[in-house]
């Protein structure tokens, strides 16, 4: 196995929890236990994550599922989402070593309500893990479920996370996630179909290593200093991500191929940026262009009428000292 298993006492716990949460009501087979994620990096807490719903998975007999998501339609990449899709399965594939035929499964989705909702169609029983922030959505998704299919379950392994104090101009959706989240100092199972009742478990390790934010900077430092030759310094960048990573089997060939990814896709986009700028330079000349040249039309038009003007009022007088002449004549 390339991650640690939990621990018997965290196992116990995790499965006390699953009792409590289930009560008098046995789960329906088959159950899948699912976590939904980006993983921009994947890193140490994911791997404890994917560690805790693989051990849910078996003290169920149901299936686990780490379905890392993609949007819709393609990979939603931009600086902090850098890395694409394939990249992403290949790294959690190498690092968890996870086998398909005992119902470990590590594959692409593309976003967790779709998810959730392809797997309520084979699965009577499913087991979501989400961060506490995400709970008003995951009650959301509940209630469609019960709705589009009565008679299963759903239940949320809820993460607890820090998300700081609130913002003064905090918009309802801000307010839910910090209410969500204030009295969550455990991973706690909740049965959306009675909520109230939270039953905690401590499986997980305290938080290690390095977040996916501080993998994503330490290889963008560690490409900056290789451009700039400084190797020996590049170097102890790059262990000091191994040493994060615990020096996990296939924690070097993640790090070389994350490196490659980021260092082309930033190149990307700073290709993108100086084309918008020129194009924005080239738009503002263009009317610059345009202004002069109607500000000259206008002139040369102001100039032809006032000859116009100054030849029709020649006109006009030779005409006038003519006829003039001609009636003094007579």
């Amino acid at each position: 196995m390339a991650a640690e298993a939990a621990t018997v006492e965290s196992r116990v716990e995790l499965n006390d929890a699953l009792m409590q949460s289930i009560g008098d009501s046995p789960l329906i087979q088959p159950v899948a236990v699912v976590v939904t994620g980006r993983f921009q990096a994947m890193h140490m807490g994911h791997i404890a994550v994917a560690n805790m719903i693989r051990d849910i998975a078996e003290l169920t007999g149901g299936d686990a599922y780490f379905n890392i998501t993609k949007g819709a339609l393609q990979d939603k990449r931009d600086r902090d989402n850098p890395l694409g899709s394939e990249t992403k399965l290949e790294i959690a594939q190498s690092f968890l070593g996870w086998d398909e035929t005992r119902g470990h499964h590590v594959k692409l989705g593309n976003n967790p309500f779709a998810d959730v909702y392809e797997l309520a169609e084979t699965y009577n029983t499913i087991f979501l893990v989400i961060g506490c922030d995400r709970l008003p959505l995951a009650k959301k998704l509940a209630d469609g479920i019960y709705k589009k299919y009565p008679g299963k379950k759903f239940y949320g392994i809820v993460l607890p996370r820090d998300l700081g104090d609130i913002s003064p101009g905090a918009d309802k959706r801000e307010q839910q996630q910090h209410i969500a989240c204030e009295k969550s100092e455990k991973p706690y199972i909740i049965n959306f179909a009675n909520p109230q009742f939270r039953y905690e478990f401590d499986a997980l390790p305290d938080k290690k290593g390095m977040s996916g934010t501080e993998t994503r900077k330490t290889i963008r430092n560690y490409n900056n200093l290789m451009d700039a030759g400084r190797e020996e310094d590049a170097e102890e960048v790059r262990n000091s991500y191994l040493s994060a990573m615990g020096h996990l089997p296939g924690a070097e060939a993640a790090f070389d191929k994350m490196s490659l990814e980021i260092r082309d896709f930033d190149t990307y986009l700073a290709t993108r940026k100086r084309k918008r700028e020129g194009g924005r330079k080239s738009k503002t000349r263009r009317k610059l262009k345009t202004r002069r040249k109607l500000k000259t039309r206008r002139k040369s038009k102001t100039r032809r009428k006032s000859k116009t003007r100054r030849k029709s009022k020649t006109r006009r007088k030779s005409k006038t000292r003519r006829t003039s002449k001609t009636r003094k004549t007579h």
